[in-house]
């Protein structure tokens, strides 16, 4: 069963946390941060990992004053916020409350369809790593598998990356309205 969790924990948990982009704090706030792609509601997600099988479960979505989104899956709650970056697509940073950082995700609006992908540091372009890398606004380890954002602005040029086809994903989560599957 897909749980939200798995979509926020899954740099955090099993050792994963070398492969995406990630902060210590967080760097989107309601000042630079407060774009409401999503309306409050109950909404189908569904995973769509390489192998082509979904997992989906009903996503409860709350907008707070200040664009603070929580989404809830059962017992699970994750903070998001979104920065547009044009064209229906958005940085996200989501935070599941459990004191490991903050993780970053490229979102997109197709027609009443919600997709999201988490950002993974080894398939940015290595171009633009070292660009983001030589401006401070990432951090890497020395075989480039580790990458701490600095800035909202690096992770706005990551998520552009993706928004591009600069860099593709295996797996999505995607929200529709509850009921319109």
């Amino acid at each position: 069963m897909f749980r939200l969790t798995r979509l926020a924990g899954l740099c955090a948990g099993a050792g994963l946390l070398a492969g995406c982009l990630v902060s210590d704090g967080p760097l989107f706030n309601e000042t630079n941060a407060a774009a409401t792609p999503l309306a409050a509601a109950k909404y189908d997600g569904c995973s769509e990992p390489a192998d082509g099988e979904e997992d989906c479960n009903v996503v409860t979505v709350t907008l707070e004053a200040g664009g603070r989104y929580l989404f809830a899956v059962e017992d699970d709650v994750i903070e998001a916020r979104f920065r547009e970056i044009g064209n229906s697509d958005y940085s996200v940073q989501m935070d599941d409350g459990d004191g490991e950082g903050y993780q970053y995700y490229w979102g997109r609006v197709e027609g009443d369809t919600f997709s999201l992908v988490m950002m993974w540091c080894g398939d940015l372009p290595r171009a633009l790593v070292d660009r983001l890398v030589g401006e401070g606004g990432i951090e890497v380890d020395e075989d480039y598998s580790t990458c701490t954002v600095k800035t909202a602005d690096a992770v706005d040029a990551a998520a552009r990356s993706y928004a591009l086809g600069e860099t593709t994903s295996d797996s999505v989560l995607r929200m529709t309205p509850a009921g319109n599957q």
